[in-house]
């Protein structure tokens, strides 16, 4: 909390009393006397110009003297002033950046008197970002206050993110006017208040005290405000002992936005020098070209970690992922998977492992989604109480490949849809619709395929419809649908249908008959080149999956 007093210059009083000029002239006079003397020594017949000259350098001492008073004056007798009568109190939460910092200041009167047609302008670094206030400030952040009164609080409030490091002094600057026009009074007063942290951070996943060579250090950005960060950018800033390592493909990684509340993970290749037995590495975060957070790590270089790991190549949402282990003694496994089911809000989770071989589950939770394609494995060992980190393997998580078969004589939206008798007689026809649906997915696939294989007393009769462009085959028995390209589907899945039809033999009364065998969908995922793979089982005239013909397929 600050108070500051502000302050305007008393008027000097003035008045020249006869006598006190008659008593100035004499020693003018002695001045003077001195003076031309000078003149006649120094610059009389020395300059084409002399009395200009000398005029000119007496201005120039005059000037000069009268600094030199000012400047002793100001130091021992300071100006006289006089309170204007308003009190400003600044108050604030420890300032932490990257997030929201209610700031206020409170004006009072302390002179007995009502002030009239007060306002305030705040005057913060570019790097100061007003979000609210209240009352409201204008173009030049300036708050309209109004009366301010002996006996009550006059406020004006701000919700504000600051971005810069800790420990940065952030200036608050304040002028205070009274009145307007030419009658009007400006005042101002300021004061720094420290940041204690930051919101936005980079840190080592867990404490580490070692590495192998070439071994990986993962770092752990996270956004911990209430705010988004909307252009983060991680750089190593320096080194010794490992001058070829690298954040990823060099000394920075971009994250662009980070949302509150999320987090982002980087990897530092530790690449050390010949010879080198210790490594340290320093480094900074950014936010919109600032400096943010500040960080450094000291590590030893140890022998390779003595443990293998296989991550499964492919991970899908939903379904268990599995890691294989062989290791020779007590150790653990680092794994950053942004879809596994954690303790913490984090996607970042450490398993331990004993040793001999051995299978980490990692479960992932239900219904969750993410852009991401990627999710890593680190193998530590334990020695001596160290923690030794060996190199990185990395998974891919792959969109879910959901597909599913239904045979339908009514369409979802009650339509008949199927032609001839239901349930099937013996001697007629009765045509179906087989309905194949892909999806939904959260990433565009390519190379889709879905084949199937007809019963022999089934025949496809060539008419079909699709959602999405592709070609539909058929040859003999065998059925195919090629799709070069299928766009992200959100949250509905796209279908393709073709007709079938059927004529039932007498040795099939009281018989569900096959309508088509096992359908095989294959595809590739765009953004991680995953081979996608789904099968769905074969359907009957009892056509489970169509709500108004289900149970009427035995034939009569």
């Amino acid at each position: 909390m600050m108070s500051m007093k502000f302050f305007s210059q008393r008027p000097k009083r003035s008045g020249l009393a006869i006598h006190a000029v008659q008593a100035a002239l004499a020693p003018s006079r002695v001045l003077t006397s001195h003076l031309r003397e000078w003149f006649s020594r120094r610059y009389h017949r020395q300059y084409r110009f002399s009395r200009l000259v000398f005029a000119f350098d007496l201005s120039l001492l005059a000037i000069a003297t009268m600094l030199v008073v000012l400047d002793v004056s100001l130091f021992l007798f300071p100006f006289s002033q006089k309170q204007i009568g308003i009190d400003l109190v600044l108050r604030a939460s420890p300032l932490i950046s990257e997030t929201r910092i209610p700031i206020e200041v409170v004006l009072r009167a302390t002179d007995g008197v009502s002030h009239e047609n007060v306002s305030i302008v705040w005057n913060l670094p570019p790097w100061v970002e007003i979000v609210s206030s209240e009352p409201p400030l204008s173009s030049g952040r300036v708050a309209t206050i109004g009366t301010v009164t002996p006996t009550g609080e006059s406020v004006s409030r701000i919700i504000a993110v600051i971005r810069a490091a800790s420990e940065t002094d952030v200036p608050f600057t304040f002028r205070i006017q009274e009145g307007a026009g030419f009658q009007g009074r400006s005042f101002t007063g300021s004061e720094s208040r420290p940041i204690v942290k930051s919101a936005l951070t980079a840190v080592p996943a867990m404490a580490i005290q070692a590495v192998e060579p070439n071994g990986t250090i993962p770092f752990l950005v996270k956004n911990n405000g209430t705010v988004s960060s909307p252009a983060v950018v991680l750089r190593l800033t320096a080194s010794s002992g490992a001058s070829r390592s690298s954040l990823g493909q060099g000394n920075e990684i971009r994250f662009g936005e980070i949302p509150p509340g999320e987090e982002r993970v980087a990897y530092l290749t530790v690449v050390p020098d010949e010879g080198a037995t210790r490594v340290e590495f320093q480094w900074e975060l950014q936010d919109l070209s600032r400096q943010i957070h500040v960080g450094e790590l000291s590590l030893d270089i140890a022998s390779p970690v003595d443990v293998s790991v296989e991550p499964t190549l492919r991970s899908v949402p939903g379904r268990l992922t599995r890691i294989s282990y062989d290791s020779s003694g007590a150790a653990g496994v680092w794994v950053f998977h942004p879809l596994q089911e954690t303790n913490a809000d984090t996607h970042a989770r450490v398993y331990d492992i004993s040793g001999g071989s051995g299978i980490v589950n990692v479960p992932m939770r239900q219904g969750a989604r993410t852009s991401d394609t990627v999710w890593s494995v680190i193998p530590f060992a334990i020695r001596n109480g160290s923690t030794v980190f060996g190199k990185r393997e990395v998974g891919v998580l792959s969109t879910p490949f959901h597909f599913q078969t239904a045979a339908r004589y009514y369409a979802q939206t009650g339509d008949q849809i199927g032609v001839g008798p239901l349930p099937p007689i013996h001697g007629e026809t009765t045509s179906f619709w087989i309905v194949w649906s892909i999806g939904p997915t959260d990433a565009e696939l390519k190379d889709v395929s879905i084949d199937a294989t007809l019963p022999p007393n089934v025949r496809a009769t060539g008419k079909s419809a699709s959602e999405v462009a592709g070609d539909f085959s058929v040859n003999g028995s065998d059925v195919s649908w090629s799709i070069p390209s299928l766009p992200q589907t959100g949250d509905a899945p796209k279908t393709f249908a073709f007709e079938i039809e059927i004529t039932p033999s007498a040795s099939d009364i009281g018989k569900s008959l096959k309508l088509i065998g096992k359908s095989y969908a294959k595809a590739t995922e765009v953004r991680s080149g995953a081979s996608l793979e789904a099968e769905s089982p074969s359907e009957s005239t009892d056509l489970e999956k169509d709500a108004m013909a289900k149970g009427m397929g035995i034939v009569q």
